[in-house]
C-alpha cells in the first residue's frame, strides 16, 4: 500500500499554450502565499499539442521560485492514446494527475485561478482530516 505525506498538499493544474501566462501568474500566487511547508509540490500537466512542450518547460522553469518544487507532465505520459486536447481530456487529466500525488491530499486548480492571501494545509482540510475549502483565491469570471 502506498504511504502518502501528511500535513501537506499537492496542488494538480493542467495547461495549455493560450494559458501560459495565467499559469505563470498561478505559479507566482502558489510560491508567494503558501505557509513554508505546506504545500508539498504543484503538478503542472500539458494537456496540448507537443509542438507546445519547450515553451512549457521554459515558463515552468522561470518559475522554480525558492521551495516550490514543480513536476512536469505531457498529457500522453497520463494517457498515451490521448489525441485530441479540450476540456474533456483536461478532465480526464485532473483523473489521472491522482496517480503521481505523493500527498494525502491534492486540489485541483485551473490556470486562471490565483492566490491573494496567506494559504495554509489547514486552509483545505480541518481537524478531523476532512477537506473543506476556506481559501483566499480569486476566480475571474473568464470564459
Amino acid at each position: 500500500m502506498k504511504e502518502f505525506i501528511k500535513e501537506k498538499l499537492t496542488v494538480v493544474i493542467p495547461t495549455y499554450h493560450d494559458d501560459f501566462e495565467l499559469l505563470e501568474r498561478f505559479l507566482a500566487s502558489a510560491a508567494q502565499q503558501f505557509e513554508p511547508g505546506s504545500l508539498e509540490e504543484v503538478i503542472v500537466v500539458l494537456n496540448d499539442r507537443y509542438m507546445f512542450m519547450q515553451e512549457f518547460k521554459d515558463i515552468v522553469d522561470r518559475c522554480r521560485f525558492d521551495g516550490l518544487k514543480i513536476r512536469t507532465f505531457w498529457a500522453n505520459e497520463l494517457y498515451p492514446e490521448l489525441n485530441q486536447y479540450d476540456w474533456h481530456s483536461q478532465q480526464l487529466i485532473k483523473i489521472l494527475a491522482a496517480e503521481h500525488v505523493t500527498t494525502e491530499w491534492f486540489v485541483i486548480h485551473d490556470c486562471k485561478d490565483y492566490y491573494i492571501g496567506a494559504v495554509t494545509y489547514s486552509n483545505f482540510i480541518d481537524d478531523r482530516n476532512t477537506a473543506y475549502g476556506n481559501i483566499n483565491i480569486y476566480r475571474p469570471n473568464v470564459h
